[in-house]
Order: structure tokens, then sequence, then C-alpha cells
């Protein structure tokens, strides 16, 4: 198995949904959260109840073994093949989780200017839309939420945070 640098240990859980959502506003208006991600923070997540860390490597579709552009969400996703190579999906949390805990990622997004996804199950909102969190900086950090259904493509260049299953 290979290792991959961390890219970030993050502190999810030990606060109510409600917290995290006040944190998130705390952060200002210089921090861009679109109207779907804030539907699914508000709705449709769950927060983990004990406060725990998470590892997360940052990678690109092309090293988990994809070598065809367009690479299906149920494949990427697929907690066999991940499991395999070290790698859990991240909890619902963890996008709003960095967003906050990084005051916003500044620092971090901006190494990664066109954004990364956070791999995660996809969460159904009220239109029955499946989405999942997508954070990245132009300028001002964002984060937004975008459909990832199960024949979603991705091309190998795409980014995405997994979670590292600790040994």
């Amino acid at each position: 198995m290979t290792q991959w640098p961390i890219f970030k240990v993050l502190t999810i859980g030990g606060i109510s949904q409600d917290n995290l959502v006040e944190g998130l506003e705390d952060l200002g208006a210089d921090y861009y959260i679109n109207r779907q991600a804030r539907g699914v923070i508000t709705q449709a997540i769950t927060v983990v109840e004990t406060p725990r860390e998470i590892s997360l490597a940052c990678l690109e579709v092309r090293d988990l073994g994809f070598v065809e552009e367009l690479t299906m969400t149920r494949n990427l996703f697929d907690p066999d093949r991940l499991a395999k190579l070290g790698f859990g999906l991240c909890p619902e949390e963890t996008g709003p989780q960095f967003f906050k805990q990084c005051n916003g990622g500044r620092d971090l997004l901006l190494a990664c200017r066109s954004g990364f996804w956070i791999a995660m199950k996809p969460v159904v909102d009220r239109s029955d839309d499946l989405l999942i969190f997508k954070l990245g900086c132009n300028g001002s950090p964002w984060m937004i939420a975008e459909c990832a259904g199960p024949v979603r493509p991705w091309y190998l260049y795409d980014k995405l945070l997994f979670r590292v299953i600790d040994e």
C-alpha cells in the first residue's frame, strides 16, 4: 500500500449541528457558501457526537489507479477499492468542519485554487439531488455543494480529499 502525505488532520464531532452552522456564519462575508451547501449543512448532514481526529489525503483521480477519463462516482467512491488503498469516505461534516477550522481554509486552499471535492457518501437534498461539498479559493475561500450521482464523470486531474484509514 502506497503511503500518501497527510494533507490535514481535522477534528470532527463534539458540537451540535447548530454550533457548526453558527461557526460558519461567524466567518463573515469574505467566505462564500452557496445556497445548496447551506441547505445540506442545515438540513441533511449528520454531525458526529464524540469529537475525534481524522487524517485527510488530497489525491487526484489518477492517484487511485484510474487511467481513463470520465471515471464514474460509483467506481471512484467504491468502499472496497478505497479500503485496499488505505482510504475511506469522509464523514458528512468534513467539508463544513474543514472550512470552519481552517478559518475558511485560506492558507490551504491557496495551494489549490481550482478547488477539491470532499470524498463522501453523497447527501440527498430537498430536490432529491445527490450532493457533495467542494472547497476552493479564488481570492476568497468558497464552499459549494455539487451533484455527485453514481454516473457523474470525474476527470483524472480532479482533486478529492479522502479519509486515511488508520492501520
